[in-house]
């Protein structure tokens, strides 16, 4: 009895927050929130800073080794290269001071934990708190909205600008974040996270979680989160049949039957967002250019940035324009394509895709070398490793609408994976086995 005490005990102590996790948490939650200019320094780099500093520390008082991979240091040698020697200017040695620092930190993040799995477990217990804590924001804004409580909807009191809209008298929210469409990894990974801590624990408490996240997932209206939603929905089962081998069980089919029924009332309590989705995929696939004021805020920002991208590549930069440029291409290039007929800049800092900026400041033919490593990752990956495939589905579907490379949902997970000598291996995170 007393062993079984013990472990317990020990259990609870490894699942307990510690000061890096509390930053990584506040990173995501701060991450995507725009605030207002009373706050010129976003308070994220705050968070990042503050962990490579306490992590810093941590190595040297420790006197833990630090050791980076051939894959890790390959991609410090590239930022470093484009930013300083290719294209050194003030805007692209800035944020790349900061990327390097972001980068270092993450990859001492990993180093303190013994195995993939307790940092993959720790990761998800921190997305999960993350999604079910942006999905209570959500909720106070509805309901903030519904009985006309203004300071419950609308976050400037917190230093946050407005992350609200009224759609055909119907309130469309995204909690303290500045689009909804950079919630569709956060949300997505959260019902995964959901769904595998339930698994191992049978606790009630995930349920509500998963409950939550998934209605407020649908009350965002973007269809953006909608694909990453049923992406992880996608691999939670493969994550139970495929890597696992296990058989469905009566728990996951009640799971299963939670989420439809929950997307079917939606879809009967708000047709228009459901309708007003449909209308944003045929706009995104229309290539009537004059119809531009009538797209929707993210099909603009994804279109727009890609013809941006493309007439580089037309004009003789096949090769890209270097890390970090392609804001400074943007204005002259948006009034080339649309002869000034767009209805406002959008994401000339990102290009509103990792995949977008990547073609757009490497060139063709990176993006294609780009494309292939992720190819050849996914097929090494789904063959057995359900960590590295969680991985690469962070990164992917945050990339899909966000083109910032310090996003921690994009970093931390391209960091983890390029910490590992061979991908497939069993190597540990933090060296041991």
């Amino acid at each position: 009895m007393a062993l079984v005490r013990k472990k317990m005990m020990d259990a609870k102590k490894k699942m307990r927050y510690t000061p890096y996790d509390i930053l990584i948490f506040l990173t995501i939650m701060f991450q995507g929130a725009k605030q207002l200019r009373i706050f010129p320094t976003p308070f994220y780099k705050y968070f990042i800073a503050l962990l490579f500093v306490l992590l810093f520390l941590k190595y040297i008082r420790e006197k833990r080794s630090f050791k980076i991979s051939k894959a890790f240091a390959a991609l410090l040698v590239v930022v470093i290269s484009f930013s300083f020697i290719v294209t050194p200017t003030t805007k692209t040695i800035v944020p790349a001071i900061f990327f390097v620092i972001e980068l270092l930190a993450f990859r001492m993040y990993l180093g303190i934990f013994d195995t993939r799995k307790a940092f993959f477990e720790r990761l998800l217990s921190i997305i999960l708190l993350s999604a079910t804590a942006l999905s209570i924001f959500g909720f106070i804004q509805i309901i903030g909205y519904n009985l006309h409580i203004n300071f419950l909807y609308d976050f400037k009191w917190l230093g946050f600008v407005p992350n609200y809209y009224g759609y055909l008298g119907e309130g469309r929210f995204y909690s303290i974040y500045d689009e909804p469409a950079h919630l569709c990894t956060i949300l997505g990974a959260g019902l995964f996270a959901g769904f595998y801590f339930f698994k191992k624990c049978k606790n009630i408490k995930y349920i509500f979680a998963l409950l939550a996240i998934a209605v407020f997932a649908l009350e965002t209206g973007s269809v953006i989160t909608y694909l990453s939603v049923i992406i992880f929905v996608i691999f939670s089962f493969l994550y139970n049949y495929h890597f696992l081998g296990q058989k469905i069980s009566p728990k996951v089919i009640l799971v299963l039957i939670m989420f439809f029924v929950t997307a079917a009332s939606f879809a009967v309590a708000k047709p228009s967002l459901i309708s007003n989705s449909m209308d944003k995929i045929d706009n995104f696939f229309s290539d009537n250019i004059d119809n531009v004021n009538s797209q929707n805020l993210t099909t603009f920002a994804l279109k727009s940035n890609y013809l941006i991208a493309k007439k580089k590549i037309n004009d003789g930069y096949i090769f890209g324009t270097g890390i970090f440029t392609h804001e400074s291409y943007y204005y002259s290039y948006i009034d080339l394509v649309y002869e000034k007929h767009y209805q406002r800049y959008l994401n000339y800092t990102d290009a509103a895709s990792i995949f977008i900026r990547l073609l757009s400041e490497f060139g063709i033919l990176s993006m294609v070398i780009f494309l292939a490593i992720i190819a050849y990752i996914i097929r090494s990956y789904f063959k057995k490793d359900y960590i590295g495939t969680f991985l690469i589905l962070l990164f992917i579907t945050q990339s899909m609408r966000l083109g910032d490379y310090t996003w921690i949902l994009t970093c931390l997970p391209v960091v983890a994976i390029l910490s590992r000598e061979k991908t497939g291996s069993t190597k540990a995170i933090g060296g041991k086995k």
